[in-house]
């Protein structure tokens, strides 16, 4: 059995997927490790972009199964023996929606989803920083979205953007910052936060009507002295007077849990 990697001269896979005929798309990546960066993009592809690697069991490949697509490499049982390569850079579709589920392993990853249509959103990562930004709203209901990180530092952006429904984030090791800024609040949604080794930062938008119920094993739970406090629950003091309300419970394992208003 093979062990050690294959190195090879530095080349690029260029990918440019449309939408698959059954409605709504699914699309899956894999990614074992290295860089990835994702953007909104248009025109009439589900994803294009390009996959640079210098490994020859990095060669991605891609299937197309009823409405769902995949894209992703196997690396399992593999041994680098140098620097390894393995950068994906990829514009998501904006014309229709449809459902997207990333799984990365050790990488470092920054994926802005501003305008990009989601029913659904699943992000999974073992390893490695990681930056998501919904820079813009989502012009369709994110009805179910989940985001587990591993071991670094992870930053949410503009979460309000989502349009979700529900949203679980699960904390790894390390500091996860989750931030419910953005243009605002169009419907009511819930989010789950469990956490896990590491400090959890809340950033809650001023104007918008959010209440967090917040609870931790081993730390402590700080909040800003502008949060209305009633027992174990922090609110937005918008949050009474509005008929669109986020409502998050948070949990925290073992470090400290930040509440602060943007």
């Amino acid at each position: 059995m093979k062990l050690t990697a294959t190195y090879i001269e530095r080349r690029a896979a260029t990918v440019d997927l449309p939408y698959p005929d059954v409605a709504p798309a699914h699309l899956k990546l894999e990614v074992p490790l290295g860089r990835v960066n994702l953007q909104p993009g248009g025109g009439a592809s589900l994803i294009s972009g390009k996959v640079t690697y210098n490994v020859a069991e990095l060669k991605p490949t891609y299937s197309v199964h009823n409405r769902t697509v995949t894209i992703r490499q196997k690396f399992q049982l593999l041994v680098p023996t140098g620097q390894v390569i393995n950068d994906w850079e990829f514009l998501l579709g904006t014309a229709h929606p449809y459902s997207l589920d990333v799984s990365i392993g050790a990488a470092e990853a920054d994926v802005d989803l501003g305008g990009v249509p989601l029913t659904g959103f699943k992000l999974a990562s073992g390893a490695g920083d990681m930056t998501v930004d919904f820079a813009l709203p989502n012009p369709t209901r994110l009805i179910d979205g989940r985001i587990n990180t591993g071991a670094g530092r992870t930053t949410l952006k503009n979460l309000l953007n989502a349009n979700a429904e529900y949203l679980k984030i699960g904390a790894g090791v390390g500091q996860v910052v989750a931030k419910f800024t953005g243009d605002g609040l169009t419907a009511s949604g819930r989010v789950r936060v469990e956490g896990g080794l590491g400090e959890i930062v809340l950033v809650l938008e001023e104007d918008a009507a959010i209440r967090v119920n917040a609870s931790v094993g081993l730390g402590g739970i700080n909040a800003d002295d502008e949060l209305i406090r009633s027992g174990k629950s922090y609110q937005t003091a918008a949050y009474d007077a509005s008929d669109v309300r986020l409502d998050i419970d948070v949990s925290g394992g073992v470090g400290a849990i930040r509440i602060e208003l943007a």
